[in-house]
């Protein structure tokens, strides 16, 4: 492999880096809004704020992901930059590069504490079906029950 080859193939390397985080970012926002929508997620006292911390987080990581493919893009158009013996040496590349890391690392944190202080939910909940005219069925602790309506 050649010197110039090497080069393209290191930046395109970062390059997917970059997007497989940015796809992470948001699937990951999508998850935690989605479960907070639908209501399989009530986010209470330190619950709120680490899903606040890990939103913010999630949304600058993808932000910087962004800007870090706008730097990767700059030194590929970059005669002065495909010069030097580590196009990746480059500054606006190595500071967006490592934010979009460290803030998606921090988000990862986040997650945990926020899954660890995840409230539990309470047992013996019971959630009402109405199947038919015939038949009530309810969700009792994890199982289905079902009883004829008319007795």
């Amino acid at each position: 492999m050649n010197e110039d080859t090497r080069k393209l193939e290191s930046i395109k390397s970062a390059q997917e880096s970059s997007k497989q985080l940015i796809t992470l970012a948001s699937a990951i926002i999508t998850f935690l809004f989605g479960a907070i929508a639908v209501g399989n997620l009530e986010l209470r006292g330190v619950s709120f704020w680490f899903g606040v911390l890990t939103s913010l987080l999630l949304v600058c990581s993808t932000l910087t992901g962004i800007i870090t493919l706008f730097a990767l893009s700059g030194i590929l158009s970059s005669g002065t930059e495909m010069t030097k013996p580590d196009p990746l040496d480059s500054r606006n590349y190595k500071w967006a590069g490592r934010a979009q890391f460290f803030l998606f690392v921090g988000a990862i944190a986040g997650i945990s504490v926020l899954v660890a202080s995840w409230p539990p939910k309470p047992s013996g909940a019971k959630l009402e079906i109405a199947a038919s005219a015939m038949l009530n069925c309810s969700l009792l602790d994890s199982r289905l029950v079902c009883e004829n309506a008319k007795k």
